[in-house]
Parts: structure tokens; sequence; C-alpha cells
């Protein structure tokens, strides 16, 4: 990983959006989208996990890419990265995957790949809601809701207690609901000063900058802002989702995670144990979602030689 490192930094010339993590069967390739922090490092377990049958690639952002247009960026993003893939000469079908923000850009790259005429995938979004203001809420949307928050705080209770034991679990629903309670908005518009240092938008996490270095502040803070900014058109296609079995304080995603109205095919769902992060950190969890991408995978697969030898 540390060559690599070195490999993505160093390598300028003639840029692509596009770097190898491991080289596996040329016709079966996974994408990894960019985190809140522009980073793919999140998948590091998970790619181990997969093992060395998948080719496994990821996204970087462009140093020169226009942050000017916070309403356009995720748009942008989504087409030039879908444009790198259609101009590479990696094999399709394009397989897709993301956690948390990154399924968000997964999602859209996706919708472009559809748009530009490119062969999609599987499409994988690891425990990524839609977010709040994107939500279509029916009066019953909005009873239901309220019945699976009941019943998340129970399981985050328990969860929080086992882990972190009783102290602990009281000081943290403490400290949720004074920041539940307080009014939202985004309060960093300029994260390069340190002042500035705490991101809060309605339906999102906090996110805390006070300890990250400048260039990290700004590039966090950009994607953050396009993120309140985004609005999904529908998918033409299948989705795949994985939920954490333990949502976030207050949270009440149902098992599609708000995705089921923007999705034309099918939207198929997957429950994971443990909470938000523990899908790409914690071994169990972690082989969870491997076991099941790899099934997908060799699936599509098939399914794509069975459509070859048809079109012949």
């Amino acid at each position: 990983m540390p060559l690599l490192l070195i490999w993505v930094v160093c390598n300028v010339s003639d840029f692509s959006c596009i770097f190898p993590l491991q080289k596996g069967c040329p016709t079966t390739s996974l994408f990894f989208l960019p985190d809140v922090g522009g980073s793919v490092f999140y998948s590091r377990k998970l790619t181990e996990a997969l093992g060395k049958e998948p080719s496994l690639y990821g996204f970087r952002l462009d140093p020169e890419f226009d942050w000017s247009q916070p309403e356009r960026t995720f748009i942008k993003l989504a087409e030039q990265f879908a444009d790198n893939l259609i101009n590479s000469d990696i094999p399709e079908p394009y397989h897709l995957i993301g956690h948390s923000f990154a399924g968000l850009l997964a999602f859209e790259t996706a919708r472009q790949l559809k748009i530009k005429g490119g062969n999609v995938g599987l499409v994988a979004l690891l425990d990524t809601p839609v977010p709040e203001h994107m939500r279509i809420n029916s009066k019953i949307e909005k009873l239901t809701y309220v019945l699976r928050m009941i019943a998340n705080i129970a399981y985050w209770v328990w969860h929080k207690i086992l882990s972190e034991g009783l102290l602990q679990t009281v000081k943290f629903f403490i400290g949720k609901t004074a920041e539940f309670i307080r009014p939202h908005g985004v309060e960093n518009t300029n994260i390069s000063k340190k002042k500035t240092n705490r991101l809060t938008a309605s339906g999102y996490a906090t996110i805390d900058l006070t300890h990250q270095p400048e260039s990290y502040r700004i590039i966090i803070g950009n994607l953050y802002k396009a993120m309140t900014f985004y609005q999904p058109l529908l998918y033409e296609g299948d989705l795949v989702v994985f939920k954490s079995r333990v949502q976030e304080f207050s949270e009440a995603n149902p098992s599609h995670m708000g995705w089921r109205p923007y999705v034309e095919g099918k939207v198929n769902t997957h429950i994971v144990g443990g909470q938000h992060l523990d899908i790409i950190h914690k071994n169990t969890e972690v082989f969870s979602v491997a076991f099941i991408l790899t099934d997908l995978l060799q699936k599509t697969a098939l399914d794509t030689q069975k459509k070859q030898y048809q079109d012949r």
C-alpha cells in the first residue's frame, strides 16, 4: 500500500482519476469511489477480504478540478469519472462501489455511465442513505419512520452498552441529544480558516475538522458542500444496498436506505451486523460484505458470458 501511495502522488502526467489497487481477472473489475476526504483508504480491509480474483481500482480527485460551482460538483465529478472509465482500456462491465458518501458518487457515476452508453454491472452502496433533502415522504412513510427509529434506538443502546459500557452510553446520549436540538445548517463556510472547523448540515453527521491539516479541510469542505446540493435523478439499472444493522443514533432508514424511488430496476438489500463504520473496519462485517459481493460478481460474470454467447 505505501508503494501505491507513492505512485498515486507522483504519477501526475497524463492524469487519470483511475488507479489500480489489485490486478486480478481482467473481465471482473470493481471500482471504489472516493470518500468525503477524497481517498479510498476505507477499502483496505474489503480489498483484502475479496481475495485475488477481481481486479480492483480506486478513483482519486483531479488536482485541477474546478470547485467554484458546488451545486454542480457531484455531477461534474461523476461525469469525469465516467469519462475516465469509458476512455480507459479496462473491459466492461464496470462494477462500482462506495461506502457512505462514496456511495453517492458511485450512484451518480453509474447514472453518468448509462447516459454515455457505458456498460454498468454491479452498483453497490455500503450503508449509504439517501440524504434527508432527497427523501420522498408520504404519511405512511412518516409513520413507519417513527417505528423504525424506536426499534433502532433499542438496537443502538444495546450495542453501545455492550461495546463501551453504560456510563459512556449515557454521555454519548446526552451529547447527541444536544446536537440534535441545535439549529442545523452549514456552519463552516470558509473551511480554510481554523476558527470555522465544524461542518453541520441537516440530515448529515457533524464533521469536526479541528485536527485536520488545511489542505484536507478544503477537500472535505468542498465535497461536503457538494453533497448538500446533490439531487439525483432516476437510475435506469439495478442497485445493491448494504445496510448496517445498528444505524446512527435517531436514524430510521428502511432496508433500501431510501433509494427505491430513484431506481428503475431492482433494489437488492443486505443487512450486515454492527454499526456504520463496522461494515468496513470489523473483520466479521467486512467478510460478510465480501462474501456477498463475490457471489454477486460471479453471477454478473456468468450473465455477461451468456449474453455474449447469445449475441454471437
